[in-house]
């Protein structure tokens, strides 16, 4: 690999790394309605669910339905919701979206949000015996991201650590 002999403190590596995520979390935040569907819609294919359709976007939610498996071989489908700007999403918006995947007739829903789960809602979805919800919060949504490679970009960073060997020194 081709590396670059720019010199930069380890406190400022640590520090880039860590502001990445909560700065992409920020712009997330920061979409028009139209921009923030479109986003969803390439994180959604990109995961392999197909022939996605919004059924509803407004300035905060952007949810639609998606197709599992593909051709012949379509599984069903899923309900995707993906909100950003709320705090935390709690009990109620997961089982009061749970009674939408449900009237929907969909194999499972998908809860996408650019913040956070509380506990409470977290063990909602996992309920036995009841519709599968899937929860993605702000940190797996970036997670994810990178992964895809959408939106953010990688590059691996050599670091050289340099010592002074006092025993060698001593000896000699």
């Amino acid at each position: 690999p081709d590396f670059r002999d720019e010199i930069i403190t380890l406190d400022d590596l640590i520090a880039s790394h860590s502001d990445w995520q909560a700065d992409l979390l920020a712009r997330l935040q920061q979409f028009a309605p139209d921009k923030f569907e479109r986003f969803m819609l390439r994180i959604l294919q990109a995961s392999k669910l197909q022939d996605c359709e919004v059924l509803r976007n407004d300035s905060d939610v952007c949810e639609g339905m998606a197709s599992v498996g593909g051709g012949l071989m379509s599984q069903g489908h899923v309900r995707f919701r993906c909100v950003r700007g709320s705090p935390q999403l709690v009990t109620s918006d997961v089982s009061d979206y749970r009674r939408e995947v449900d009237l929907s007739r969909a194999l499972w829903g998908l809860l996408i949000t650019t913040s956070e789960f509380t506990q409470e809602a977290r063990r909602e979805a996992e309920r036995h015996q009841r519709t599968r919800i899937d929860l993605i919060d702000g940190q797996q949504l970036v997670s994810k991201l990178k992964e895809l490679e959408i939106g953010v970009k990688s590059e691996v960073v050599r670091v050289e650590r340099v010592t002074i060997d006092l025993d060698w020194l001593r000896e000699l």
